[in-house]
């Protein structure tokens, strides 16, 4: 695959960035979910990060970076799980066999494969590219498993995705072949080969760079994606006219009003509801605040009671 080829894989262009990417996000969730947990949780997180230290671990687009976004803070959206596998599986494609990818390999590596999973209710294909479409291309994947020894093991790989034809493309040729427009960065095992970060030092020097992100628990397995360099004004809904300024409902001006929204419309029968009997209930946050019976719209209140 190419980076254009890749970002021309979801052809849905007509329902908004932000539904996509709570549908598709939570369903991978869902499918990534530990038959030993009663519910899989989610939270959501919108926040700024150090984006000059962010783009110095970034080598080869540090400056394309910066030449682009010039502010010291950006802003960022993250959607964590727990009470899931996490992105388990070998390190390195190389090492795998009977075909067995994991979802490591699958969900980072190896981005046009199909799903597989018995049961899952998404495809790969589409799963997978949402998150290049909600910021700039750019996605970090910080997950925790248990091994097969026991041991918990954290994992940090970035990806990013780019139109390698574009005028603004930030990835550099490698040795005079054509841009592909798809780069990982992680620890570098080979001249131009990279395996995820497992140091747990290294990984939270990275991400206590995006504000409010927390690490995750000793024992805690789970996976987050976390999305750098969104853009408020491309991913809410546009308003062209200026007399319906004065209309706007609360999800069109505020990211976490959309997504309170956008998690009732897709998921309301599986939210909070323990008698769900379909798969696992969910539980979701956004920044830390419990999306309850409490605080979900009416509408979606009296669609769960039925």
């Amino acid at each position: 695959q190419s980076g254009k080829s890749l970002l021309r894989l979801m052809q849905n262009n007509s329902m908004p960035t932000l539904d996509l990417f709570v549908r598709e996000s939570i369903q991978n969730s869902l499918d990534a979910r530990n038959g030993s947990k009663e519910n899989v949780k989610i939270d959501f997180f919108l926040n700024t990060f150090e984006a000059k230290n962010l783009s110095c671990e970034l080598e080869g687009i540090t400056e394309g970076l910066r030449n682009i976004f010039t502010s010291d803070l950006g802003r960022y959206l993250a959607i964590k799980d727990s009470n899931t596998f996490g992105l388990t599986g070998e390190l390195n494609a190389d090492c795998v066999k009977n075909n067995e990818y994991g979802n490591l390999l699958k969900l980072v590596y190896e981005i046009s494969k199909a799903q597989d999973s018995e049961g899952a209710g998404g495809s790969w294909g589409l799963g997978k590219t949402v998150y290049f479409r909600v910021g700039i291309g750019l996605v970090l994947y910080y997950s925790r498993i248990k091994l097969e020894t026991g041991k918990y093991e954290s994992r940090l790989v970035a990806c990013f995705v780019e139109d390698e034809t574009s005028k603004d493309s930030m990835i550099p040729k490698y040795l005079n072949r054509n841009k592909r427009g798809i780069a990982w960065w992680g620890k570098k095992t080979e001249e131009n080969k990279t395996i995820p970060i497992t140091d747990e030092s290294e990984i939270k020097k990275i991400i206590e760079n995006f504000t409010g992100l927390p690490i995750f628990e000793e024992r805690e397995t789970g996976t987050m994606i976390i999305i750098p360099y969104i853009d408020k004004e491309r991913l809410l809904p546009i308003i062209n006219s200026e007399n319906e300024m004065s209309l706007r409902l609360p999800w069109d001006n505020k990211i976490d009003e959309y997504l309170k929204l956008a998690i009732q419309k897709w998921y309301i029968p599986r939210l909070n509801n323990e008698d769900y009997k379909y798969g696992k209930w969910l539980e979701a946050k956004i920044n830390g605040v419990k999306l309850s019976h409490k605080n979900i719209y009416p509408y979606f209140s009296i669609l769960q009671s039925l």
